[in-house]
């Protein structure tokens, strides 16, 4: 069965459908839920995020902070906080499949993509720990692991450190092969990467460095086109907004990139 035709179909109640963030601060959630509609807002009975080592139903617009993070990764000074790409893709995506969605993220601000060098890089230790203990929960429960996708936010922090092309697109190469080579569940995902804003970082290399990782993100998929997909926020119109300077999205700018993955996918 084809990916595209196994991502529609969703290939029966005993498979746990998978969405896998990664990324900086926006794949970790930077967005007020005020700016959101109100689906968006109170338990998600139909979303279960890993956190640390369980899955749990997602919360949103919980009004305390450490019940807001433990449902969907809030910044550490608000309670207000959340990806909205992630809500509204696995909305529509469960509305889709009429099932249960499973959110996995391993996503922190301010991270250069060597901290996901593997063997001992800080965020490979947790991206390969989640990956790997959320798949053995799973099958301890009787579900069949189905990671429909990644979406991979990340490339600000490797613009303001200067980080060239060649050792960007080495590590990036790198981290999606040592990722699939954790389990077979993961040979066929689709890698969905989201460009960085053109203007979004104005420090460090700014916007000749950004646009040169973005090139790395169109010169992976050319290298492997049918399991990697690049989403561009320009193309879609995904605005930036004055929540943490200008690298993160406003609201709709979430909204787009998710209905934008969505529609990628089905």
């Amino acid at each position: 069965m084809s990916i595209l035709k196994n991502i529609i179909s969703g290939g029966g109640n005993k498979r746990a459908t998978i969405i896998k963030m990664i990324g900086q601060s926006n794949a970790e959630g930077v967005v007020l839920l005020s700016g959101l509609p109100s689906i968006y807002q109170g338990v998600r009975n139909f979303v279960s995020i890993w956190w640390e080592n369980s899955f749990e139903k997602m919360e949103a617009g919980v009004n305390t902070v450490n019940e807001f993070h433990r449902g969907v990764g809030a910044p550490a000074d608000s309670g207000e906080y959340q990806w909205a790409s992630e809500q509204n893709a696995s909305y529509l995506l469960q509305k889709r499949l009429n099932r249960e969605v499973y959110v996995i993220k391993n996503a922190l601000g301010s991270q250069s993509i060597s901290t996901w060098d593997s063997p001992n890089g800080s965020m490979w230790l947790e991206l390969k720990e989640y990956t790997e203990n959320s798949i053995a929960e799973l099958e301890a429960i009787g579900k069949i692991p189905d990671f429909r996708s990644t979406v991979f936010l990340q490339g600000e922090a490797d613009v303001i450190n200067n980080t060239l092309k060649a050792t960007y697109k080495t590590k990036l190469r790198d981290l999606i092969s040592n990722w699939r080579a954790l389990s077979s569940y993961l040979t066929d995902t689709p890698f969905v990467m989201v460009k960085m804003r053109s203007g979004s970082v104005g420090v460090g290399g700014g916007e000749t460095l950004l646009q040169e990782l973005n090139d790395v993100y169109d010169e992976l998929r050319d290298e492997d086109p049918t399991r990697i997909i690049v989403i561009d926020p320009d193309a879609i119109g995904a605005s930036i907004a004055d929540i943490g300077g200008d690298v993160h999205y406003n609201p709709q700018g979430y909204l787009i990139i998710g209905e934008a993955w969505y529609n990628t996918m089905m």
